[in-house]
């Protein structure tokens, strides 16, 4: 589980795939992140 939502968790429960569309969100955007920090370096 994701940091941001590992919080949350404590307080509602996830119904379906709600926390599995949850993970992957946050963590498509840490690897976008990533990818765009790595991909600066080169453009410098």
């Amino acid at each position: 589980m994701n940091p941001d939502d590992r919080q949350r968790s404590q307080l509602e429960s996830w119904q379906g795939a709600q926390g599995l569309v949850a993970d992957v969100r946050y963590y498509g955007q840490w690897m976008r992140d990533e990818a765009f920090g790595s991909l600066m370096i080169y453009s410098i």
